[in-house]
């Protein structure tokens, strides 16, 4: 086994280091630039998604030809057959291989993220934080491409045509990579990535020992390899599904917008792509003052500003892949840019020039030198967003920070009876103040509190609406702070039925935090209309079990409860989402095309004499996989030629000793005297 490892490692060394080097410079051009100084966005080092993108797509290709490499040049000429004399099981020899050829993978691409990451942790390379953990999403893109390798050596050993069913094994490896992007935990990637590799992986032994032909695997080897296949259909059926619903859907740009005009009327304005077709109060009446088209076309100069508050957002931090998981951003000067850093629950500002640590703050103000864990916040942060940066909050405590000056006060502390769910800016257009606002609205379990700019008490008011349904908080205040708007918005985390049919709710306050009236909003929910025809390509296309698995996720997230009372509401809200006549063509299309496909499956059988086992088995998987699963048979399936017999003159394979209609012997060949044997 050691001599077929160097063997590899000898042959396709080159390869590799030029591969890691193309790698290398490709990542100098990423994160370089990165690192030069602040220009207005995000640095995010490590967690860039140039990177990120760089790794994954340099992984996925980089391993599959790799795999590709190895097993190509074994099938060329039949040079397996001179290996597989050697004295080891064919086992053995498929395992040597892939150890040379991942040594020489993980090694082409371990040093570029190894130099990178210690790149970005020496001081003064980036204007950021930096926490190793930020190199996992690297190490994710690293394993996944073990499966993109095993995906190219299925590729290489199999016998089929490449523009046909040969390339589906690399095919089958991107959901691997889509689904390491989507999970939110590093362990979850980790999970899937074993999942992919153990399927792709099995596939390729039996591929490799079995020299690429389907029936001499065994029943488990042709079982991985049949799903490999079926998930590379898989996703070129979604792809051209996809696509074909994409170019042939119509570009419908109309849509309605709410706002809050300067004299405090709830305005509507119907949009047709980027352009104002018109602005009406909520009961559809014309308003004088939008009757020109350049008056609605810069109608947000006569609108309020809101301030934003999303409820529930305390440790609501991203996945492994995103730098928010460490830090956020927390502000920004000419020189200095400011991140909250979740690990030590304390602000650190990082200089634009020397890209170093020059200050941070924490409870007890702003400090120059290092400072010991208790000068950290005790609670974690709430979120706000970046305008609110003048604002740090946590569950109990609401702060105002001055980065010019350097100083941090408290606005709203000791609070018994509830948390602090969130805070906001108030910005207010005209008047004599400033345009940093009056101050910032600060909104509790129970209550909303608005402060002064220089931090004293205005009013507080009680929340209007149910925070659990209402999530998102909008705050304004008129130039002459003798109104103020609060808007209640559905929480984005509601089932996608509750969101769609709560109305949005706008309460005007008085300057003393009284009710004075309510507007309620249209809620999100418009009836779909006709849907295309070409939408059922999907259920043809894509296996019927993904597109009852899509429909039975759809019913979940619509926030259907068949146990309350409101079932009729639940059925009317489906009935307006998916029209009937759609979901019964879909139903329809689903079941006609699962049973032809079974049937097309029988029939084929017959024709090539399939066992009764056989033919029954393989109806049975292209009834639940469609389209999909008859293309999977075909694909694997090593079909041998058909002649007439003698006797009954029908068609039958010529891998069989007898006729499978008639059961009659084929007649011996015809004696030419260049025979060798009697």
């Amino acid at each position: 086994m050691i001599a077929i490892i160097f063997k590899e490692i000898r042959e396709h060394f080159k390869w590799a280091v030029l591969w890691m080097l193309g790698v290398m410079l490709a990542m100098a051009f990423v994160l370089v630039p990165e690192s030069i100084g602040w220009s207005g966005s995000r640095i995010q080092t490590l967690c860039s998604e140039n990177l990120q993108l760089l790794m994954s797509f340099g992984s996925a290709i980089g391993a599959a030809l790799l795999g590709m490499l190895q097993s190509i040049t074994e099938v060329r000429r039949d040079q397996c057959a001179f290996l597989f004399h050697r004295p080891l099981t064919r086992t053995r020899i498929f395992a040597s291989k892939v150890v040379g050829g991942l040594t020489l993978y993980l090694t082409a691409m371990s040093i570029p993220l190894l130099l990178a990451t210690l790149w970005a942790r020496t001081p003064g390379q980036f204007a950021a934080p930096f926490d190793l953990r930020m190199s996992l999403a690297g190490v994710a893109d690293i394993l996944t491409g073990i499966v993109f390798y095993f995906g190219g050596i299925l590729a290489g050993m199999r016998s089929a045509r490449w523009y046909g069913s040969r390339a589906l094994g690399v095919v089958a490896a991107i959901p691997c990579s889509m689904a390491v992007w989507a999970v939110p935990e590093f362990w979850h990637a980790l999970i899937v990535i074993g999942v992919f590799i153990a399927t792709l992986g099995f596939a390729a032994w039996g591929s490799f020992t079995s020299l690429g032909a389907y029936e001499p695997q065994s029943r488990s080897a042709r079982f991985a390899l049949g799903l490999s296949v079926l998930v590379g259909l898989t996703v070129i059926g979604g792809a051209v599904a996809g696509i074909t619903n994409v170019v042939n859907t119509p570009r419908d740009g109309q849509w309605v917008a709410h706002a809050v005009d300067e004299d405090g009327t709830v305005i509507c304005i119907a949009y047709d792509r980027y352009s104002v077709l018109s602005i009406t109060d909520l009961n559809g009446g014309a308003i004088e003052k939008y009757a020109t088209p350049k008056s609605r076309e810069n109608y947000r100069r006569t609108t309020l500003s809101f301030g934003f508050i999303r409820l529930g957002s305390r440790n609501r931090w991203s996945g492994y892949r995103s730098d928010t998981r460490f830090y956020s951003q927390h502000g920004a000067l000419e020189d200095t840019v400011w991140y909250y850093v979740n690990a030590a629950r304390r602000v650190q500002g990082y200089s634009v020039k020397t890209n170093r640590r020059v200050a941070s703050f924490g409870p007890d103000g702003f400090t120059s030198t290092p400072v010991a864990a208790s000068a950290s916040f005790a609670e974690p942060r709430v979120r706000t967003s970046y305008s609110d940066c003048r604002l740090l909050v946590s569950p109990s405590t609401a702060y105002r920070v001055n980065y010019r000056s350097r100083t941090i006060k408290p606005i709203l502390t000791g609070i018994e009876d509830s948390v602090i769910t969130g805070a906001c800016m108030v910005p207010r257009k005209g008047g004599a103040k400033t345009a940093d606002g009056i101050g910032a609205a600060v909104s509790t379990s129970e209550r909303i509190e608005l402060f002064a700019e220089d931090g004293s008490p205005i009013f507080r008011t009680p929340l209007h609406c149910d925070p659990a349904k209402y999530g998102v908080i909008e705050f304004a205040t008129t130039a002459e702070e003798d109104r103020h708007f609060v808007w209640y918005n559905p929480a984005p985390d509601l089932p996608r039925g509750e969101r769609m049919t709560l109305p949005g709710v706008i309460v005007e306050l008085s300057a003393d935090g009284t009710e004075v009236r309510r507007h309620e909003l249209p809620s999100q929910l418009k009836p779909a209309g006709d849907i295309p025809w070409h939408v059922s390509l999907i259920a043809i296309i894509e296996p019927p079990y993904l597109v009852a698995f899509a429909g039975v996720y759809f019913f979940l997230t619509s926030g259907l409860d068949l146990s309350a009372g409101d079932v009729s509401a639940n059925i009317l809200l489906l009935r307006i989402l998916i029209p009937n006549s759609f979901a019964v063509l879909c139903g329809v299309v689903i079941l006609v095309t699962s049973v032809c496909c079974a049937l097309a499956a029988g029939v084929i059988g017959g024709r090539y004499g399939f066992a009764r086992d056989l033919r029954r088995r393989w109806a049975i998987i292209c009834f639940f996989t469609g389209l999909g699963g008859l293309l999977t048979m075909w694909a694997l399936i090593d079909w041998p030629a058909r002649e007439a017999c003698a006797s009954c003159r029908k068609k039958t394979a010529v891998d069989r000793d007898r006729c499978q209609h008639c059961d009659a012997e084929f007649p011996s060949p015809t004696l030419d005297g260049t025979e060798v044997f009697d």
